[in-house]
């Protein structure tokens, strides 16, 4: 019998409307430049400087995509301003990710039915949580949510930059299930990417949802239990699932 949801976030319960996500880090870093100037920080100039943020935040990117280890971005901060001469301290740096993280609150939006669809799950009486990949700081993603309104539904949020690890790493999931208090096998997932949700749900033996526009599953050995094109669907798959 399932008695746990775990969502995931991205292209799940919210989407971000782009096809360029490097536009995206490219102004919030034009902004944190402008946030620092004012508060009286020596920089170097402009092109130059977000020649060396851009390239320093790619190399973690691709380090973290081998490793599965999450990017910690409070670090990659300091660091590299250390390394362009330019001490901040831990305060200034989460306001460096918030500036940079502001083009995509912007474009980051509830999925239609989200909101109808968690009221749904709570409302049968269903644990709910939430594990997502992000490598932005929990707290401005917890603003994000509470923006939105969902906040409350959640009762576990689990983000990666926080595990250390990233799905599919078992770690991030086994976090989920310890604060959800449920095991594994109770607990149903849903997600978006076939490598990365499914993947690492059905590691740990929950039955798994992939979320897909088209119905279709994207070729590979991992197969997901059901398959819905619309989040609002998941409330009425909840009762096929409690013999899993």
């Amino acid at each position: 019998m399932v008695q746990a949801v775990l969502f995931d976030l991205g292209d799940t319960l919210f989407s971000l409307k782009t096809d360029d996500p490097r536009r995206f880090l490219l102004q919030g870093v034009q902004i944190a430049y402008a946030g620092l100037t004012e508060r009286g920080y020596e920089l170097p100039p402009l092109g130059r400087y977000l020649r060396r943020v851009i390239r320093s935040v790619e190399w973690a990117y691709l380090w973290s995509q081998v490793t599965l280890r999450e990017i910690q971005l409070l670090d990659l901060i300091l660091r590299t301003h250390r390394r362009m001469g330019v001490s901040l301290d831990r305060a200034t740096a989460e306001d460096y990710a918030r500036w940079c993280h502001q083009p995509i609150r912007e474009m980051f939006t509830a999925a239609p039915g989200a909101h109808w669809t968690l009221e749904r799950v709570r409302e049968a009486g269903y644990a709910i949580g939430l594990v997502s990949n992000t490598f932005m700081i929990s707290q401005a993603m917890d603003e994000d949510l509470t923006r939105a309104g969902v906040i409350d539904y959640f009762q576990a949020r689990v983000y990666s930059c926080d595990v250390g690890y990233a799905k599919p790493s078992r770690q991030v999931f086994e976090v989920a299930v310890s604060r959800l208090g449920v095991p594994a096998a109770r607990i149903m997932f849903v997600g978006d990417l076939i490598n990365v949700d499914i993947k690492g749900a059905k590691r740990l033996g929950m039955a798994t949802v992939l979320i897909t526009p088209d119905g279709r599953i994207p070729p590979g050995r991992h197969r997901p239990d059901h398959i819905i094109r619309r989040i609002t669907e998941v409330p009425a798959l909840l009762p096929k699932c409690r013999a899993l």
